[in-house]
């Protein structure tokens, strides 16, 4: 057999990456065939060849400004107390074996379902009052204790929990508004990541000052871990200061940054970096969120998009975006105009309106008094996490009845960067960022999608061309591909970005799935071992190096990376998709379908692990069970937006087959003609034609069909199984043994006729 006939079953476990369907990624320990693990100090990622880059100074040394830090009390006592009390002040704390220096609001216990993928999440307070989180699914659990506690409580309380320097977030919070527990941001989705939530350098940039990060991994960190945000991502790098202080000579360029002092687009970006999420966040090549500091450009570093026309949603961090939105935020009203970053509660949070209208304000015949922002900036839901309000800082009059008579958002507004256009960038860059910007927003899979991807796939041409050596151009143009159904040009792509950045674990890990579908084993196993340099733990590139294992006929080779894997993620689905179809082929059909089944009890919501299920069910003539499968990847699909045509089809293929030999022969044929006819190649509605006519005793058209089921999927074990009945009745018994002997390579453990 070929390399693609053996990888061949593996294709159902990877449609679900491929539809996105899988559950996010994690970690794991290094296979005995990679390549040494990543360097043990973190180093930044060096820019990609040809892709110009601002003229920013070197990345700030947190480590030495943490530690210049420390002498900030000793002139600004007052300020450094009342920072520590704000709430950017206790952005995170990490625990040091007991609690942080934090009143505790959470209840100490809590249960919460997550309905969709049945998986039962709890938390409790050990003896020394860190939360210890524990996921239940198929009667099965995984537990781990927090690390790091995240957010004030002024609205919401997170934690983050460690593996090894990996970084992830703990699946439940407390919401103050809900007073009570609530599943985190990003686990309520049909994707459930379990407990693996990646934390990744974009979500602790707005939460603690940046801690290193290890190069190309997706949530490794090294020392200093992360803390809370501290005063120098306000007022800039301190250590000249601190030693100008120490020596007694305060020298001018040793003053630190005083953010009213700056211009007021400046000033802005201060408050921005954590504030303006805007709908897309792209970093430039060869930049990082951490080396921003105030004074500087953030768009050296990091460019935000906004959608072009405003509209009712508000996000947790879309303040600045908001504000500019408004004739006030174009340039008349800045934030600390009516915040004191400090936390104190200014005496008249309206006395900034009324330099511009007035102590007495004729026109204004709201209810509020001199409180103007009680009616002209109303407190809203906010749209990208539950449980929590915000004030609107869309400054307008509202109408008493609506409360906010704003136009719906334009979903399909074209993407509109923030700020000026850094130093530097010339009209390939910007081409190229703008591409990039949208392939993210076509990943969100909002109602824009669709336009989104033309706009990337324009604009990331455009900028390539210009910029041929960016990989994550290319990676990013490779995601417009895949989601187009373009093979080749997805393979071309992710190709250059590997070939560009291999020890990139994203990247890695497109090009061995790539490469995986495609039927090169040998180059997925390449991949995998390229990626896992950046991250020896990486569970997802461990399954994949297993799979690429099993595609080879390495069977103890795979066992060994899958094991290893199983240290580190018990509960994975893919894992344990990728086990069952390694049991298949080591001869062992009901080890493999116990697997399938387990795949399906931990991830209900799982396609690839219903699609295989069904499959190993009728090459054991299960049908029912078959038919059951079915079903439940199509309840799979439900409320995940658009299903690509050749999902369906390959569903109502399955259902015609199995209804076929479970004595609804008429609805059967119905179906599979209906298939056959709008020129979907689906073998097993050609199966299901051919055993409709074997059971009439029409053995030449069920050789007919059988001829197309072979050729459309010459790795399907019924198919070949049903040619050697097919071959038998009509007395070929030579070329019925060897189609017999072909199913029986497939699947070396089946019961065959």
């Amino acid at each position: 057999m070929t390399d693609r006939a053996h990888l061949a079953p593996l294709c159902f476990a990877l449609a679900a990456v491929m539809l996105g369907c899988a559950p996010s990624s994690t970690e794991v320990p290094p296979p005995a065939s990679a390549p040494p693990s990543a360097p043990a100090a973190p180093v930044t990622r060096p820019p990609d060849a040809g892709v110009s880059a601002s003229p920013t100074p070197a990345p700030p040394d947190w480590a030495a400004i943490r530690k210049a830090e420390g002498a900030c009390e000793d002139c600004h006592p007052d300020q450094v107390s009342a920072w520590r009390q704000s709430p950017m002040g206790r952005s995170l704390a990490p625990y040091a074996g007991a609690e942080p220096s934090i009143e505790r609001l959470e209840p100490p216990r809590a249960r919460v379902l997550h309905e969709r993928s049945t998986q039962n999440f709890k938390v409790r307070f050990d003896d020394t009052q860190r939360p210890v989180f524990t996921l239940e699914v198929a009667g099965e659990t995984f537990e781990r204790t927090a690390s790091h506690v995240v957010g004030s409580g002024s609205h919401t309380r997170s934690y983050f929990w460690t593996e090894g320097d990996a970084l992830f977030e703990a699946p439940l919070t407390w919401y103050r508004r809900r007073a009570g527990w609530a599943l985190s941001p990003g686990y309520d989705t049909p994707d459930q990541p379990g407990m693996h939530r990646e934390i990744g350098e974009d979500c602790l940039f707005c939460h603690a000052d940046p801690a290193p990060h290890h190069a190309g991994s997706a949530n490794r960190f090294g020392a200093p871990p992360p803390a809370a945000i501290g005063c120098s991502r306000c007022h800039g790098d301190p250590q000249a200061h601190v030693a100008a202080r120490s020596s007694g000579k305060l020298a001018p360029e040793a003053a630190l940054v005083r953010p009213s002092r700056l211009t007021p687009a400046r000033a802005a970006e201060v408050c921005d970096q954590c504030h303006l999420q805007g709908a897309v966040r792209v970093v430039r090549d060869g930049h990082t969120f951490g080396e921003y500091l105030p004074g500087r450009a953030l768009t050296d570093s990091v460019v935000t998009y906004i959608r072009s026309t405003a509209g009712t949603e508000v996000g947790i961090a879309s303040h600045g975006e908001r504000l500019r939105r408004t004739r006030c935020g174009e340039g008349r009203l800045g934030c600390t105009d009516c915040h004191d970053p400090h936390g104190r509660a200014p005496a008249d949070r309206s006395a900034s309106c009324r330099t511009c209208h007035g102590e007495n304000h004729q026109a204004c015949t709201g209810g509020g008094g001199r409180d103007c922002v009680q009616c002209h900036m109303p407190r809203t839901d906010t749209s990208d996490i539950p449980h929590v309000a915000m004030t609107d800082h869309f400054i307008r009059v509202v109408d008493s009845k609506t409360k906010a008579p704003l136009p719906k958002s334009d979903a399909l507004g074209e993407l509109v960067q923030i700020g000026d256009r850094p130093d530097g960038m010339t009209d390939g860059e910007a081409a190229l960022l703008l591409g990039r910007a949208y392939a993210e927003a076509a990943r969100m899979a909002g109602p824009s999608a669709q336009q989104d991807r033309a706009r990337a796939l324009e604009h990331l041409q455009r900028g390539l061309a210009a910029f041929p050596n960016s990989a994550a151009g290319h990676a990013d143009l490779a995601s417009v591909f895949q989601s187009q159904g373009d093979t080749v040009g997805l393979s071309k792509s992710i190709e250059r970005a590997f070939a560009l950045r291999p020890e990139d674990v994203r990247i890695a890990r497109a090009t061995a799935s790539a490469r995986l579908s495609a039927g090169n084993p040998k180059g997925a196993l390449e991949a995998t071992r390229r990626g896992l340099v950046a991250d020896p733990r990486s569970v997802p590139l461990l399954v994949q190096q297993g799979q690429a294992h099993v595609a080879l006929g390495q069977h103890v080779e795979a066992r060994q990376v899958f094991d290893r894997a199983r240290t580190l993620r018990p509960l994975d689905p893919e894992l344990t998709l990728a086990e069952a179809i390694l049991a298949e082929f080591s001869g062992d059909p009901v080890g493999a379908r116990r697997q399938y089944d387990r795949a399906t009890r931990l991830a209900p919501l799982h396609l690839g692990a219903w699609l295989n299920a069904a499959r190993s069910a009728a090459e054991a003539d299960d049908w029912k069970a078959s038919m059951s499968a079915l079903d439940g990847a199509r309840a799979a699909l439900k409320d995940r937006g658009p299903v690509p045509p050749a999902v369906l089809q390959k569903l109502d293929a399955g259902r015609a087959l199995a209804m076929a030999h479970t004595g609804r022969g008429e609805a059967a044929a119905k179906l599979a003609l209906q298939l056959v006819e709008s020129g979907a190649r689906e073998p097993d509605a050609a199966l299901t034609l051919a055993h409709l006519s074997l059971t009439t005793g029409r053995i030449e058209p069920a050789l007919d069909f059988l001829d197309r089921a072979v050729t459309w999927a010459p790795e399907s074990v019924v198919a070949w199984r049903m040619l050697s009945i097919a071959l038998q009745a009509k007395g070929d018994l030579q070329n019925a043994e060897r189609a017999r002997q072909q199913a029986k390579r497939l699947r070396p453990g089946a019961a065959l006729p």
